[in-house]
């Protein structure tokens, strides 16, 4: 498989003796080097590396797996070197802190022990440099580095203008270019990266199978998954303890137990809803017997109210049309009694007069008939002593008799025929109140008529709303 390989690059920096650090390292030992001299050296050993390209003036590129670098050697030597400036340890030892002190006085130590050594000793206090440092601790960090199982993160700038939400496509795919993700895809894709007991794998997707099948060993669980989803014999392998997948075959995996899982889910919604549904069914054939129950109480309550209500009207009704016929009575009693002793009194009255009036026509006549007999016995006593006998006396008595008779007949029959006319009076006075109670009876009739019809409608109206 083609990949970028960069270890050109590497012998560049690390190759032993005749490596851009070894002979940076070596150039700053030497009192009278300097960092042009230091470049020609450069250009001297290392023109014959694919990954050097020297250039004019102390510069010179290289060519990383990310593209060239150009590098200016002003101040290599210098650097290097690292030295501390005597200003500096006098600084340090005028501080008034006691750490300073110290750190001035070790150093000073220092120096004094690097003049008094010979010179192998010299030789390895050159080692001490940057550049031999860094090697040091590039060698050291490789030792825990492979020492161990490490994992990286590669972080990805998503765009040159620091703006969230924004990402360079072409700065994107150039840093997974430089980082090598593709190639490492491509490695990974023709190995098997994936890798799994046969005990998780069997406990991961033992749920998959059948009972039967699921409740045997672990190695025949996972051959029995693999066979069930007719996964390619050579996308993945069998070991003793392990299973190796090639790319994506987990996925195809994990999408039938996600779609397993989907599957249960729907049917656990459905089993839920459906006994959510015969709850809610109970509780709101419950709720509706019971608010009919409620209801119907209320009503039934209501009802006796109205009923109540009705009754008490009827009862008003009936005593006030009793109070009104009581009055109307009482009123035509008043009427009828005053009218009979009106009408007594005139009829007293009159035959008091005509009492009166007999008596002194009695008392009259009994005077005319004192004088008449008086008189008669006169004339009789002298018809007799002259011969003859009263005759015509009597009949003129008994004409007397007569017209009187006659007389009280006609005041008999006038008075018959005023009593006719008060009489025919008082039936039409009669007739009038008896007109005016059945208006009256009417008009009662009405109200009562109305008043049940109000009634009625608003029993209907609290029925129908309640």
């Amino acid at each position: 498989m083609e990949f970028v390989d960069n270890t050109n690059c590497l012998s560049l920096f690390e190759k032993k003796h005749l490596g851009l650090l070894s002979l940076l390292d070596e150039e700053s030992t030497f009192p009278k080097a300097s960092d042009f001299s230091f470049a020609n050296k450069l250009k001297r050993q290392l023109s014959g590396n694919s990954c050097f390209k020297s250039e004019k003036e102390g510069t010179f590129k290289i060519c990383h797996y990310a593209g060239e670098v150009t590098y200016d050697t002003a101040g290599f030597l210098e650097k290097n070197r690292d030295p501390l400036h005597s200003e500096s340890i006098q600084l340090l030892s005028s501080c008034t802190c006691e750490l300073s002190k110290h750190f001035a006085s070790v150093m000073v130590a220092d120096s004094q022990n690097k003049s008094s050594l010979s010179w192998h000793s010299v030789k390895d206090t050159h080692k001490q440099s940057v550049v031999m440092e860094f090697k040091a601790q590039l060698f050291k960090l490789m030792q825990q580095l492979e020492s161990t199982t490490p994992h990286f993160i590669q972080c990805i700038q998503p765009n040159s203008k620091h703006h969230p939400r924004l990402f360079e496509h072409d700065l994107v795919l150039h840093q997974l270019k430089c980082c090598g993700v593709f190639e490492v895809v491509r490695i990974s894709r023709t190995c098997y990266p994936t890798r799994i007991t046969h005990q998780q794998f069997a406990e991961r997707y033992r749920f998959l199978l059948l009972r039967s099948i699921a409740s045997q060993d672990p190695l025949s669980v996972s051959i029995a998954v693999l066979q069930k989803f007719n996964i390619p014999p050579e996308m993945y392998q069998v070991g003793y303890t392990k299973l190796f997948f090639r790319t994506g075959q987990v996925a195809a995996l994990e999408n039938a137990k996600r779609q397993m899982l989907l599957g249960t889910l729907h049917i656990q919604t459905q089993f839920r809803g459906l006994h959510s549904r015969r709850g809610y069914q109970r509780l709101k054939k419950g709720a509706m017997n019971l608010q009919s129950f409620i209801r119907g109480e209320r009503t039934r309550i209501h009802f006796d109210n109205l009923v109540k209500r009705w009754r008490a009207a009827v009862l008003i009704q009936k005593h006030t049309r009793r109070r009104l016929a009581a009055n109307m009575f009482n009123d035509q009693l008043n009427h009828v009694i005053l009218l009979q002793s009106v009408t007594r009194g005139f009829l007293a009255r009159r035959k008091y007069k005509c009492l009166q009036n007999e008596k002194e026509s009695k008392a009259s006549h009994s005077i005319v008939q004192g004088n008449t007999r008086k008189n008669n016995s006169e004339s009789r006593i002298c018809h007799e002593m002259n011969g003859h006998y009263p005759h015509e006396p009597v009949i003129t008595e008994l004409q007397g008799r007569i017209t009187k008779a006659e007389a009280a007949l006609r005041g008999k029959e006038e008075e018959n025929v005023m009593l006719k006319q008060q009489l025919e009076q008082y039936e039409r006075k009669w007739s009038e109140y008896e007109a005016k109670m059945k208006c009256m009876e009417e008009a009662w009739k009405r109200q009562l008529s109305s008043l049940q019809v109000i009634i009625y409608v608003d029993f209907f109206y609290v029925c129908l709303y309640v």
